[in-house]
């Protein structure tokens, strides 16, 4: 607990009288706990993420799925086979945000292509609260917003004067230390928070850019005529028997088992 605060004066320190210099790098993880079946409570998904912070950015991304693939690639360097480790998902989505263009960039599902699209951020309308309490030593105070379908209370705190949070939570006037659904079945948790002892953290995101409409656009190709897709994609004809139907849902949704997901379903194909 002293390593958290001491950890937390000293980027207030920064942050207050050196905004004319780089500023150091902070690491928040958070732990979201997700159930995901709202026709059985006790489907439970648990899940580490990171976020990165500086003065500028932020980016935000699984923990669980770094270290997974990392295992992964260190076995198919030693055996040549590309093998699971687990039969857990992971979110692939990674999420930016570039505090000083007011930008969003969020890497998109790996089946449609691997691809990053650049967006305004996301307009959230905070409620503050006059309510407070501590958390992890911090002195936190509540907020609550209503965000592409879900209503969210969350936990801030001053003592990190760095607007960010947890997946696309953003833009309170400081960093969100926990962030809960109305019906308590998404919580964001913070569990450390760390300045970090590199003098600079790689936060480019390499894959292809690519508008959000022209994202949709093969996305909507994808489902008329799955075959034709990845001919495109894999730049070659080919036969598959029987042949491919056309997709009865839409590629950007959840997966079948998630039927209550972060962002209420009719959000994830929008404009």
């Amino acid at each position: 607990m002293k390593k958290i605060i001491y950890n937390t004066l000293i980027l207030n320190l920064i942050l207050i009288n050196c905004y004319s210099q780089s500023l150091s790098f902070a690491k928040s993880k958070y732990v979201l706990t997700h159930h995901y079946d709202s026709l059985n409570f006790s489907n439970i998904q648990e899940e580490s993420f990171i976020l990165i912070l500086s003065e500028k950015h932020s980016l935000f991304k699984s923990l669980d799925k770094e270290i997974v693939d990392s295992i992964m690639k260190s076995n198919y360097n030693k055996t040549g086979i590309m093998m699971p480790v687990t039969d857990k998902k992971f979110t692939n989505e990674k999420i930016l945000f570039d505090f000083s263009s007011n930008e969003m960039v969020t890497t998109t599902l790996k089946t449609v292509g691997n691809f990053k699209t650049k967006r305004t951020f996301p307009e959230i309308n905070w409620d503050i609260k006059n309510i407070s309490r501590k958390i992890m030593g911090f002195d936190c105070q509540q907020a609550i917003c209503e965000y592409h379908g879900r209503k969210f209370s969350v936990w801030f705190t001053n003592e990190i004067p760095i607007k960010a949070g947890p997946w696309k939570l953003v833009g309170l006037p400081g960093l969100i230390i926990e962030a809960e659904d109305e019906t308590k079945s998404i919580q964001f948790k913070l569990i450390s928070f760390e300045l970090s002892d590199k003098d600079k953290i790689n936060i480019d995101l390499s894959e292809e850019e690519i508008s959000w409409p022209e994202y949709l656009r093969l996305a909507k190709f994808m489902q008329d005529d799955p075959h034709a897709f990845m001919e495109q994609r894999l730049g070659k004809k080919f036969t598959v028997t029987p042949p491919m139907e056309p997709m009865k849902r839409n590629p950007l949704l959840p997966s079948q088992r998630i039927n209550f997901p972060l962002e209420a379903l009719e959000y994830y194909t929008q404009q």
